[in-house]
């Protein structure tokens, strides 16, 4: 039997905006310092579907024009000695077939990988953020919770999180709702 993508099965389920989950591998303290907490919950309605497939199913599904965005902001922040991802890992639309914690998924340095969980982010002097795609099964059904978390350390990192809030609310709420309404990224097994 042929296992449906991620897309495909996320086809039939809607995100919903819900608190931080509390059991979630994101320290409580670094939670506790944010100045961005956002997290969204979804019904995964095909059981074996990995962290790693949900979290390439929602971010591995970048369209173009997203892409030079997330290109155009990296050359606008780099001369502020923020680390940024290479052009090369931005425009990828590789597909490993195993990850560990310590290497990247796409862009992004993986924190925590375990069955329920996978957390990625990056650490920089202006900020830090993670996100998290924690699965879960409650009520008979399981759950994927997507959420975002940043940790700003100075004015630089406050001012950037502030100018940048509101494109990131659309492009994560775009990401999750594109993935939710079927489209199929080419990497994404069948």
């Amino acid at each position: 039997m042929d296992r449906p993508s991620l897309n495909e099965a996320l086809s039939a389920s809607r995100w919903t905006s819900v608190d931080f989950p509390s059991h979630s591998e994101i320290h409580a303290d670094f939670v506790s310092r944010a100045s961005l907490v956002e997290s969204y919950r979804f019904e995964l309605p095909v059981a074996d579907m990995t962290v790693t497939d949900i979290f390439l199913g929602i971010f591995g599904g970048k369209p173009g024009w997203m892409k030079a965005a997330i290109i155009l902001r990296n050359i606008a922040v780099k001369p502020f000695g923020i680390e940024t991802p290479l052009v090369a890992d931005v425009l990828s639309n590789a597909r490993r077939t195993t990850y560990r914690v310590g290497e990247t998924i796409w862009a992004w340095p993986i924190f925590t990988l375990t069955g329920d969980e996978l957390v990625a982010g990056r650490d920089n002097k202006h900020l830090d953020f993670r996100v998290s795609v924690l699965k879960s099964v409650e009520n008979g059904g399981q759950f994927a919770t997507v959420s975002t978390v940043c940790v700003t350390h100075n004015r630089a990192g406050e001012i950037y999180l502030k100018t940048i809030l509101p494109i990131h609310k659309h492009g994560i709420r775009f990401l999750i709702s594109r993935a939710l309404s079927g489209y199929v990224h080419p990497t994404i097994p069948r």
